[in-house]
């Protein structure tokens, strides 16, 4: 019975486009002997199919949480490595590093003020977005501000709205912005 779960699972896992390792697979069959065993009635081998989907599912988020946990740990690491670095290269003295880096300091360049950091960020992303609108003579367009509604139903289509359709309902103009503004999005 334990080795024709482990396929089941093995083979839902596929069915998924996972390909997961047989420690995994294990943790996911543990997890269904748990809740088998919380269940009362007799259960179907449909409702072992949903379970083991359902277990795969699970693990699957389970990997996505852990990964942002690790990603996260890591930024917060170099962060605070970027802040003992500023520190060290003041002198030792975190409070004048730490007033630079909120306040900015004329003396030394590198502690620019998180205003000013944000401010470099935005006008970044603004020059990119209007050199993308203007490659494809788009910004003129898109300053008239007659296609936002279309620019916003081809940034967030309704759901089961397919590219094809996208193209049929909404004019071409609001499709190629929605594409540069992804493009900006993602950067």
């Amino acid at each position: 019975m334990s080795q024709q779960c482990i396929n089941q699972i093995k083979n839902k896992a596929k069915e998924l486009g996972k390909e997961l390792t047989k420690d995994e697979i294990q943790s996911i069959y543990d997890n269904l002997i748990k809740l088998r065993k919380n269940k009362k009635k007799a259960m179907s081998q449909a409702d072992d199919d949903l379970l083991a989907k359902e277990a795969v599912l699970i693990f699957q988020e389970g990997k996505i949480r852990e990964a942002r946990i690790k990603r996260n740990t890591l930024r917060n690491i170099e962060i605070r490595a970027n802040l003992n670095k500023k520190i060290k290269d003041i002198g030792g003295n975190p409070y004048k590093a730490l007033q630079g880096i909120l306040l900015g300091s004329a003396r030394d360049k590198t502690l620019s003020s998180i205003d000013a950091q944000t401010r470099s960020v935005t006008l970044d992303l603004q020059e990119q977005l209007i050199r993308g609108l203007e490659q494809d003579d788009l910004l003129e367009v898109a300053k008239k501000g007659v296609l936002d509604k279309e620019i916003a139903l081809a940034l967030h289509p309704k759901k089961g709205m397919t590219k094809e359709q996208m193209a049929k309902d909404l004019p071409e103009e609001a499709i190629k912005i929605a594409e540069v503004l992804r493009r900006v999005q993602k950067y």
